[in-house]
């Protein structure tokens, strides 16, 4: 915070700070930083099954995760009602900018363009990259990685051997391995349904009251097979991927419970 604000200080204009992390930071916490009468919120919000969607392949690549998909939505929550009050406490009303994360939404569909122009800032003096350093993993890739966390690997050790890099660059492969995980059309209604209230709030309260989310159809769920996974577990070696298999071959047999790491242990013997 120091250094930011060293950095604040030495230029004068507007300053934007955009983080993910804003998400789980308590609004109170922010004020240290941000004095609320000079500060502008831009909030975000997308449609509650993507949001889940989005939030399990993170939750799975960069973190310790072994739940399967279906398993995350039963404890997901994404009340924006609550979620927005908790800024009204810090921030006025007018100092909250909310829009909807859908490209139907966005200006020139952009996700950059809308949040630059939300800002003031003018489109043509800002240079955007041409694609996405942060690459979610998904499909057969992101099985793998489920499985793996349910090893209780150390963290620290993953990162020694690079793990996150390596399975970056093999998601960047070939698009299944960045798929998104699906859930079962039954499934994704009564998810929907548990938000179906609060979101009707929500579009009263922020928008005119009209449908504020667009519901696209179920994608069709599929079983990752062997097939698969021994695809996976060579796109991870031609990437430089062997430390991995080297970490899992030291963890004790009696961890090897779920059926895919068992399948991945068998491969890499």
């Amino acid at each position: 915070m120091r250094a930011l604000r060293a950095e604040v200080d030495a230029f004068d204009g507007k300053v934007i700070l955009s983080s993910e992390g804003f998400q789980n930071c308590p609004p109170n916490a922010l004020t240290a930083l941000c004095p609320p009468q000079q500060t502008q919120i831009v909030v975000y919000l997308r449609e509650q099954y993507t949001y889940a969607q989005s939030a399990y392949s993170q939750a799975v690549q960069g973190g310790k995760n072994p739940k399967t998909f279906e398993e995350y939505l039963e404890g997901f929550n994404a009340n924006y009602i609550n979620f927005l009050k908790k800024w009204k406490t810090q921030f006025k009303p007018k100092q909250l900018s909310v829009r909807i994360y859908d490209r139907s939404q966005l200006k020139n569909g952009d996700i950059i363009d809308d949040f630059l122009s939300t800002c003031g800032v003018d489109l043509a003096e800002i240079k955007k990259p041409s694609a996405d350093p942060n690459v979610s993993i998904g499909g057969p890739l992101l099985e793998f990685k489920r499985a793996i966390n349910t090893l209780q690997i150390p963290q620290s050790e993953l990162a020694k051997v690079k793990a996150y890099r390596v399975l970056a660059q093999v998601a960047r492969s070939d698009p299944q391995y960045r798929a998104k995980p699906t859930a079962s059309e039954s499934t994704i209604e009564q998810f929907r349904e548990r938000f179906r209230e609060s979101n009707q709030r929500l579009s009263e309260k922020y928008f005119d009251g009209s449908e504020i989310f667009s519901f696209g159809p179920a994608q069709k769920t599929s079983e990752v097979s062997p097939q698969d996974m021994e695809n996976v577990l060579e796109g991870i070696k031609n990437n430089m991927g062997e430390p991995i298999f080297d970490l899992i071959h030291q963890v004790s047999a009696d961890k090897f419970t779920d059926p895919t790491a068992k399948l991945i242990r068998d491969f890499i013997r």
